[in-house]
Order: C-alpha cells, then sequence, then structure tokens
C-alpha cells in the first residue's frame, strides 16, 4: 500500500505516489521544492544537516531521490553507487550546463538530468515517472525525451556550449554539434566525413592526433588537453581566406561496439571547451608581471630569471658572459623641459633602437627610469662586448624627433663578464653599474669595463660623501614639505618632507640629482637619518604649537634599509618626538625594491610593529609582481608622476592607470597620486578612489616657513566649533 499523509485542510490522510528524498544546499529553493512536490501527492524528506545521505539511502526506503551534487560535496559517486545497489532511481538536478557533466551522471546510472532553473510541470513529470506512476504521459526531461532511440544524446551535444563531435576509426567527423558553427564559423555538414586535421592548427597537429586518435576509456583517456582550432573569421564570406585562431581545451574516449576490445574500436569522441579568453588573461597578466608596460622590454624579474639560466649554462659549458648597465644621458633635461609624457615617448624610441643592435638570445631589460640592462650569454670576447656598446652608443648619435623638435641623448655603459668579474647575478649587475658611474665620470657618452683596479669611482664617492658632510656642517641641506590632500573632503592631512641642496655653486639640487650617487655612498645613511630627524623635529614643533591633525611622509632608502642597526635607530629617534607612529608613513621606491626582496619585507615587517605606514613609492614603474606586492606588509601605494602626467583630457584609455588602479584595491591599499597639475587629472583620481594626491595643482613643495604660514591660515579659516 502507498504511504499515506493528511489532505490539506483535513484529517483524512491521502496516499501518494511514492517516497522521495530531496538533497538540496539552498534552503529556500529546498523548502520550495518540498512544497511543490508534496502538492503533486509526493511525500518529501530532507537530510538533516550532519545526515548521510549515502546511508539515508540505503536505509530509508525510497523509490527515488532529487540530488544537487554540490550538496553531498564531491561524494556523489558514492551516493549513485548505494543508489544503484538499492534501487533507488537518481534525478540529478544541477546548475552545471557542460554536456561532459550530463554525460557522466548518465554513465554512472542516473534516471534524468535537469538543469537549473527547472520548468516546474517537467519537474513533477520526472519525479512521478521515476516513482511509476508516469500514467502514460510523454518522458520528461533531458534522458526521457527519447529514452528509447538516445535522442537524448543528440539533445545534449546540440544545447551543448563546448564543441561535441565523434570521429569514425579514420579519423573522420561523423558528427559534430551546432556550436562548431559559432565558434569557428564553419557549417557542420561542411565538416562531416572530413578529417579532424582541417581544423587544427598546423603547429598543433602532433599533439593533436595523440588526442583525437585516442582509444582509451575511462580515467586513463586524454582530458584537458589544450591546442589551437582554426576557422573563418567571415563564414558567409566566401571570398573572405583569413582564419581566426581559438584555443581549446580536449577532452576524448575510444568508442567501442560492445567490449572494450581493439576488435570493437569504431572511433572516438569527445568535446572541446573555448578557453581562449582565458589564455589570452593569462598571457596579459604574465606578460604585465614580467615586462615593463612602457616600453613593453623585460622588467626585472624576467631578466635575473634570464641571467640565472645564462650563468648556470656558462658554468656548465665554461663559457663567458657580459652584463651592461646602460644608464640615459642627459635624459632628466627632457623630463624637466618637455615634460614626462616626451620623456616616456623618448623611452620607448630608445628602447626599439637599443633592441635592434642586440643578437637573437640576448635579454634588453628596462630596470625602471632611464636604467637598462643588456645580457650578452655566450660571448667568444671582451672584444665582443665592447662591439655591442659601440652599437648601441652609434645607434644614439641620430636625434629623436618629436614633431619639430629634435631630442639628442647618449648613454654610459657599464660592463662586467662572468667569471673575470663576478660568478653571481647580483655581483655581475653591481659591478655594471660601478663601471657606469666610471664612464658618467670620463664625460658620459662611452663604456668602460669594470676592473676592481680602477679607483676612479671610489674617488668620486669620496669627494660626494666630503660634499654631503660639508653641507651639513654649513647647513646647504634644508627641507620643504609639499601638501597632501584628501581626495574626497580637500582638507590638507600630511607633507612629504623633500631634501634640497643649497648648493654654494650650483644653486638649489632636487634630491633626484645626487641621492641616487648617495645612496651608493656610506654617508647615505647618516644622511637619512638626518632628513628623518628633521622632518620628525618640525612635525612635533608644529604640533606643539597647535597646528596638527596631519601625517608626515618619509622617503626612506634602501642603504638605510640594509643597516644592521637600521631599526635601533629609526625606533629611538621615533620615541624622541613623543608623535603618533601611525601619522608616519615610510615610502619605499619601486625600483629599488627587486635589490633585495627578502629583506625588505623582513624590514617592513618591523616597520609595522613599529605602527607606521608604509607606501610603495613610484608604484607602476619598477615592475614588480603583484605576487610580491601582496607579500609585502604596505598600507599604501603611490602612483608614479609620469603616470599621473599620462592623464589627459584627449586620452580615454588610461589602461595602465586603470590597471595599476584595480591593483591597489585588489591590495585593499590605499591609493595616493603624485605629481597633479590640472583638473582633469585630479577628477579622473577621485572617480577612481584615490584616497590622497600631491601636486603642482595645490602647492609646490614649501620651505619650513612657508608651510608653516599655510597651516596657520587654514587653521584660522576653520569653522569654530
Amino acid at each position: 500500500m502507498s504511504p499515506q499523509h493528511p489532505r490539506p485542510g483535513t484529517n483524512q490522510p491521502r496516499p501518494t505516489l511514492g517516497r522521495l528524498l530531496v538533497v538540496e544546499p539552498d534552503a529556500r529553493l529546498r523548502a520550495s521544492l518540498k512544497e511543490l512536490l508534496e502538492l503533486s501527492d509526493v511525500e518529501v524528506s530532507q537530510p538533516s544537516a550532519e545526515g548521510n545521505v549515502a546511508d539515508l539511502i540505503k536505509n530509508g526506503g525510497f523509490e527515488a531521490v532529487l540530488l544537487d551534487p554540490r550538496a553531498v560535496k564531491g561524494d556523489e559517486l558514492a551516493v549513485l553507487e548505494t543508489a544503484r545497489a538499492a534501487e533507488t532511481k537518481v534525478i540529478m538536478l544541477s546548475s552545471d550546463s557542460r554536456i561532459d557533466t550530463a554525460l557522466s551522471a548518465f554513465r554512472h546510472g542516473v534516471f534524468d538530468f535537469l538543469r537549473k532553473p527547472c520548468d516546474p510541470d517537467q519537474l513533477i513529470r520526472t519525479v512521478h515517472e521515476a516513482l511509476g506512476h508516469a500514467a502514460g504521459e510523454a518522458p520528461s526531461g533531458v534522458l526521457t525525451a527519447a529514452r528509447e532511440s538516445n535522442s537524448w544524446c543528440l539533445h545534449l551535444a546540440n544545447s551543448s556550449p563546448d564543441v561535441v563531435y565523434a570521429l569514425d576509426q579514420e579519423g573522420r567527423f561523423t558528427f559534430i554539434n551546432a556550436r562548431v558553427e559559432n565558434l569557428l564559423g564553419i557549417g557542420r555538414d561542411e565538416l562531416l566525413g572530413k578529417h579532424y586535421s582541417a581544423l587544427v592548427h598546423e603547429a598543433d597537429r602532433e599533439r593533436a592526433r595523440r588526442v583525437f586518435d585516442e582509444r582509451r576509456t575511462g580515467k586513463r583517456a586524454s582530458s584537458d588537453m589544450e591546442l589551437r582550432l582554426v576557422g573563418r573569421t567571415k563564414p558567409d564570406d566566401p571570398l573572405d581566406h583569413r582564419t581566426k585562431v581559438l584555443t581549446v581545451q580536449l577532452n576524448a574516449c575510444g568508442l567501442y561496439q560492445g567490449e572494450v576490445n581493439p576488435k570493437n574500436f569504431i572511433g572516438s569522441c569527445g568535446f572541446a571547451r573555448d578557453v581562449t579568453a582565458r589564455k589570452r588573461a593569462e598571457e596579459q597578466i604574465y606578460f604585465r608581471a614580467y615586462h615593463d608596460l612602457l616600453t613593453g622590454l623585460p622588467n626585472r624579474l624576467l631578466l635575473r630569471d634570464h641571467l640565472l639560466l645564462a650563468l648556470a649554462q656558462a658554468k656548465r659549458n665554461r663559457g663567458t658572459l657580459a652584463v651592461m648597465f646602460i644608464d640615459l644621458d642627459r635624459f632628466k633635461q627632457v623630463n624637466d623641459t618637455l615634460g614626462h609624457a616626451a620623456g616616456d615617448q623618448l623611452l620607448q624610441a630608445v628602447a626599439a633602437r637599443l633592441s635592434n643592435c642586440t643578437r637573437e638570445g640576448d635579454t634588453l631589460a628596462r630596470l625602471g627610469g632611464d636604467e637598462f640592462l643588456l645580457l650578452l650569454p655566450d660571448l667568444d670576447s671582451r672584444d665582443a662586448a665592447g662591439n655591442t656598446a659601440r652599437k648601441l652608443l652609434d645607434a644614439l648619435t641620430t636625434p629623436f624627433t618629436f614633431g619639430k623638435q629634435e631630442l639628442f641623448v647618449g648613454a654610459s655603459i657599464g660592463i662586467s663578464f662572468f667569471p673575470d668579474d663576478a660568478d653571481g647575478a647580483d655581483s655581475l649587475i653591481r659591478n655594471a653599474d660601478r663601471a657606469m658611474y666610471d664612464a658618467k665620470a670620463q664625460g658620459r657618452n662611452t663604456f668602460v669595463f669594470y676592473s676592481p683596479t680602477k679607483h676612479l669611482t671610489h674617488q668620486v664617492r669620496m669627494g660626494l660623501e666630503q660634499e654631503l658632510e660639508r653641507a651639513i656642517a654649513n647647513k646647504e641641506l634644508a627641507l620643504f614639505y609639499q601638501p597632501q590632500i584628501d581626495a574626497r573632503t580637500a582638507a590638507l592631512v600630511g607633507f612629504e618632507a623633500l631634501l634640497r641642496w643649497q648648493h654654494p655653486t650650483r644653486g638649489v639640487v632636487a634630491a633626484e640629482d645626487f641621492i641616487a650617487q648617495a645612496e651608493d655612498t656610506r654617508f647615505m645613511v647618516p644622511l637619512g637619518e638626518w632628513v628623518m630627524a628633521t622632518a620628525l623635529a618640525q612635525i612635533k614643533h608644529w604640533h606643539d604649537s597647535g597646528l596638527n591633525g596631519f601625517g608626515l611622509s618619509l622617503n626612506m632608502s634602501m642603504r638605510q634599509l640594509q643597516s644592521r642597526d637600521f631599526l635601533q635607530r629609526f625606533a629611538s629617534t621615533l620615541q624622541r618626538s613623543h608623535l603618533d607612529p601611525s601619522k608616519i608613513l615610510i615610502e619605499i621606491s619601486e625600483t629599488r625594491l627587486l635589490r633585495d626582496l627578502d629583506l625588505v619585507h623582513q624590514r617592513l615587517k618591523m616597520l609595522a610593529r613599529l605602527g607606521v605606514r608604509v607606501c610603495i613609492d613610484n608604484f607602476g614603474t619598477g615592475g614588480i609582481s603583484f605576487n610580491h606586492l601582496r607579500s609585502l606588509p604596505v598600507n599604501a601605494v603611490k602612483l608614479d608622476r609620469s603616470l599621473v602626467q599620462e592623464l589627459r583630457a584627449d586620452d580615454e584609455e588610461h589602461a595602465i592607470q586603470k590597471a595599476l588602479i584595480l591593483v591597489a584595491h585588489a591590495m585593499k591599499v590605499d591609493l595616493l597620486a603624485h605629481g597633479v597639475e590640472n583638473e582633469f587629472q585630479l577628477k579622473f583620481l577621485r572617480e577612481h578612489s584615490c584616497n590622497t594626491w600631491q601636486g603642482y595643482l595645490y602647492a609646490r613643495p614649501l620651505s619650513a616657513d612657508a608651510a608653516t604660514q599655510l597651516l596657520a591660515a587654514r587653521a584660522t579659516s576653520r569653522p569654530q566649533p
């Protein structure tokens, strides 16, 4: 006798068609299914949160199960096996529309496969049929559409988002679904009887043979094989012979008539999923991680990989390689006179010329700013490197033309060799860098081989150290303060401390004109400590005078970070200032981070423990990958001035800036911008959730006295409570 339950509105039981177990992870949908099916005379049970579905099927006496495989978290095969043993029919209800999901379900004995969202009438008919009460109604669902003729396979194949095909023993198409027309622009009828190689990219045909000629079945069959297929760009134009190329992920298995036996082999079948968009996205991510976005050249990360590989080969083969450090001469004048946009165009043109002077197998990389590095593996002699250096210099002798403007730049090149000068990647680059400074000291626009016996570089550094030491004693160094503005409220929220050298003969010298050289001297650490102590003392003076509520940004050099007693000195200076550590923002240049990532990560963690905030300066120019950035304990990134300068009203793309902003948002850090000079730049940054900005649009860097006047003026203009 059929189970009974009360009729709605009465106490009288009515017979049910059978017992159904509903296994559905969504609570609201589960309740709706129960209500719907009980109204159609089905007794519905649902497992408790801790209930084991396989045990319920085995012991529950259910005629059928309505199952969403997500609810059993990967154990659906065990559930299906249990249901088969208990002679319980399984109706699979899934949001997965892939053809292979449905075919796999049928191979494991499901009664029917329904896709979400499912038509209620279709669901009820399918459940009734599973319970043995179809009463002569037409079958429903994917399987029961034509159970006897196997036309459900055709239905599944033709509704699949993938290309589904079948081949005969010779590899000719005996079936292919309509999806091929949308993807490749080739009609199904045109392909029937043709060999599969007609669709395969020539370079991938050997790999394609292994999967299209597949004879294995089950878990041993081919899966997720990537290869390229070719189709027509314009399928309706017989005169258009251009082709388009798609990357697909191919799964295939052998077909047998009866037992799996070579004598019974009748062909193969499979499906191909279009993964072109995914592959393109992967390639773009890879390119951005390992290339300089301005010039398209390899960045420091990719260069290091190539250098380590070349060193391993040279050591194994007892060969020679060279590293060239290339620094452009007179590039700063271009930026100062024509702007950063012209400077970027010049860097792109320089990169193109330098690339034309290299051999296949050489690696030309941009390290950042106007610095390039060239790796020359498999050298016959030192003279070969010298000849390449001359080619590079000659390539730059012809002026660069931008409109009516002609620009002249040269280069200073330092060269170091393996194994003569060093046997490690870092030391080779460092020695090439030292030789480059020797080239600059010799008058620029030349190249110099590294030699440990040369003392010119040392003398230059000693001279700079002595000058800087005298500058502090004579009070020639001063700090200027550039206001930082909240992009949302327009409030002044901080200052960046900027070093200026009031040179007795050269006038005011900006930090970028001497810090790079100073960073390679022993004096960089005491100079950095002087900047920090002076800036903190000034901020404390303002706060003691009632001018407070703002923070301070300090630039930190790699030489400071690398010093052994860095943290102790910094903590001591910060403690003496009695300032809130969270108001201090330490800026580290992205272009310098890659020189010693492990050490930088360690020291930044120490800064974070002190409570200060950390910012990556020059963001977007150093070529550091997203994975490296994400691993660093940073609170903010500052968009480089050159990228802000590229924001123009006549350019709607700004793809690089948008991409970097997305990276900042993905990292969940504050976004700062440097070099804002017009309203359009500010509008763009506000629209893209920039937190803080600074630039000439608000104010140039101010002396301490001028900054005091600005703070006092803002304090008096602020409404009183």
